[in-house]
């Protein structure tokens, strides 16, 4: 800011961190655990300028693009709203001070590259302000203090969401710290004013007039577009994104009938305009569709608080009420505002396929369950208890995708495979990332399942030998594409060296912190799994890294993982 500018409206330049962290949409650390948590960008960093896998500092779970080859991995369902940037993950982050801001700071110290948006607003406003966005980036291996030049926005924000693809990244990306600075108003009356737009802070460049000129339009005053069939715009507006089509509503009369026409709502996807998203948004959709059968609103409470969020809430159950015949597909992922009300008119959609409901924690049950149809089902993050899942399990033989990653409210997993077992034959798909432990029997009930695709059980036998187990689940489990085995401590050659010889179809291996792995086997399942495209072997301390290195050359189409270790160098 200008200093005469400041000096004008006696404005205090202020650094500060996170006060406190308010929401992330992916975590690493299990229930109870600090290490990798989002509480730990509390405060000022830690570990920067250093490089590195630091238990101190935040993660993200995902990287790559590995996750969007999985079977269960979410589809778009209007390609055509599909976020430019693409968006995958975002931090919510609150700071003491409301500022002016004039620069963010993101102290990235392992993988950088992956910040595409930077959002600003006060925390009980309802506007959400877009500070800077861009492109991921492909970074070299060292910590980095990213801060990109900000917009200038003439209000005062004390809360940042930054948003993340981690598309370009080889591994977990890490943030040690986020820095926001600005000017802060020393009065109340100060604030008042750059609240409500009165105050121009920032020096103000008008930007030259542009004359837009399309050389190809016709300067002969028809409209042949209207001369079109009417079945040929409605082709045309179902290509259109959901802003687009809103706009094109307002262009005539013509177009405002066309724009209703109920073909044009068969799927929904808000996500990408999450920030827009009112109550009233919900209640313009409810009352256009007539056949509703998709509907993504992922995000969409993010910019709402208060009485606004109930209102949300009673919009969701009037659209669900009206739709709970026709909806098939179903992600709420990451809505603060899902309790047992709206879980109660979720379960009475009968033709429910697909249900996603990642990171939804105000909802304690799942009752009266009309629910028989689901393919899949997507609890991460979730309290669901061992008897709602046991309901949906045994009322929905067709579901072939559990997502049930970090659920701290699952306590006897032995007995959720068991059912499984019983009921849900046809499984593609077991995730269990971070739950409580199996005990062996469990293991073993995991061959019951030949069509497993995709098997999740990663520190979920922490110091238990279950190397029989294993033996018997390669043998019956033949098409496995992916195996997560993380923190298995137990595991041995034998055990490993049976999944090489039985499962050909494993394409991404996670062996991280197998301690008692040998140098041979990973050289053996590098060389006879013929689609292998990931193995993780990080903290796996019988495997040196100049071993790893030469695979790495040896292997050029096979991504061989290890964490960066400090005793590495």
């Amino acid at each position: 800011m200008d200093g005469v500018v400041a000096q004008q409206f006696r404005m205090t330049y202020v650094e500060q961190f996170v006060w406190r962290p308010e929401f992330s949409t992916s975590k690493y650390n299990g229930p109870g655990s600090i290490s990798y948590a989002l509480l730990t960008l509390s405060g000022r960093y830690k570990k920067y300028p250093q490089y590195g896998d630091f238990p101190e500092c935040f993660f993200f779970r995902d990287y790559g693009t590995w996750w969007k080859e999985e079977a269960c991995s979410p589809v778009l369902y209007r390609p055509q709203d599909e976020d430019p940037l693409q968006a995958q993950d975002f931090i919510v982050l609150y700071f003491q001070i409301a500022l002016v801001p004039t620069s963010v700071y993101i102290y990235q110290v392992y993988n950088p590259g992956a910040v595409i948006r930077i959002w600003g607003k006060m925390h009980c406003g309802p506007k959400w302000f877009l500070l800077w966005e861009g492109p991921p980036r492909k970074c070299k291996p060292e910590a980095k203090k990213f801060g990109p030049p900000l917009r200038n926005i003439n209000c005062l924000i004390n809360l940042l969401r930054i948003e993340f693809n981690h598309s370009l990244l080889d591994y977990h990306t890490s943030i040690d710290a986020v820095l926001l600075t600005g000017h802060q108003p020393l009065t109340r009356l100060q604030a008042q004013i750059i609240g409500r737009g009165l105050a121009n802070i920032h020096s103000f460049v008008p930007e030259p007039a542009v004359s837009i000129r399309n050389d190809s339009s016709d300067t002969s005053g028809n409209d042949y577009f209207s001369m079109l069939p009417n079945e040929i715009i409605l082709q045309i507006f179902q290509r259109l994104d959901l802003l687009s089509l809103s706009r094109c509503s307002q262009v005539s009369k013509t177009w405002y009938e066309l724009s209703k026409h109920g073909s044009l709502y068969h799927h929904i996807s808000l996500k990408p305009y999450w920030n827009l998203v009112r109550p009233r948004t919900i209640d313009y959709f409810t009352d256009r569709c007539t056949v509703l059968k998709k509907l993504d609103l992922s995000w969409c409470d993010q910019s709402m608080s208060g009485s606004i969020l109930s209102e949300f809430a009673d919009s969701l159950l009037r659209l669900l009420f009206k739709f709970k015949d026709t909806i098939t597909h179903l992600d709420l992922r990451d809505l603060r505002y899902i309790d047992d009300d709206v879980i109660d008119f979720i379960v009475r959609c009968t033709k429910l396929v697909e249900l996603r409901l990642k990171n939804s924690r105000e909802w304690t049950r799942l009752d009266d369950n009309f629910m028989t149809s689901l393919v899949l089902l997507d609890l991460t993050y979730t309290q669901i208890n061992d008897l709602s899942l046991i309901r949906i399990m045994k009322a929905n033989p067709l579901l072939e995708h559990l997502i049930l990653d970090q659920c701290e409210g699952l306590g006897d997993m032995d007995a959720l495979v068991g059912v499984a077992t019983r009921y849900n034959k046809k499984l593609r798909t077991w995730r269990s990332w971070k739950v409580n432990a199996y005990s062996e029997d469990g293991f073993i009930m995991f061959t019951y399942f030949p069509d497993l695709e995709d098997l999740d059980l990663g520190w979920c036998a922490v110091d238990l030998d279950v190397g029989s187990s294993l033996v018997a689940i390669a043998q019956s489990c033949r098409k496995l594409k992916r195996l997560i085995l993380s923190a298995w401590r137990m595991l041995d050659d034998e055990s490993l060296a049976a999944i090489i010889e039985n499962c050909k179809e494993i394409r991404h291996l996670d062996l991280l912190g197998a301690r008692n792995i040998s140098t041979n086997v990973c050289e053996r399942a590098l060389y006879k799994l013929p689609k292998l495209r990931l193995l993780d072997i990080s903290y796996c301390e019988g495997i040196r890294r100049d071993e790893v290195e030469i695979w790495t050359q040896q292997y050029p189409h096979i991504t061989i993982q290890r964490s960066y270790e400090i005793n590495d160098g």
